[in-house]
């Protein structure tokens, strides 16, 4: 028995999957549709404006 059943075990990855095309429409990278979890600087999913 889940302890959540209406979250699928891909869950996480859904999420990550939409923040990508969201994110570039707020903050471009640098190389327009590289996206990477394990980017740096204006590659990373975890990157600002500043």
């Amino acid at each position: 028995e889940r302890k959540y059943p209406h979250i699928d075990r891909n869950h996480l990855l859904q999420i990550c999957a939409r923040i990508g095309p969201v994110l570039e429409k707020e903050i471009p990278p640098c190389v327009p549709g590289a996206i990477s979890l394990l980017g740096a600087g204006r590659q990373s999913l975890l990157r600002t404006q500043e």
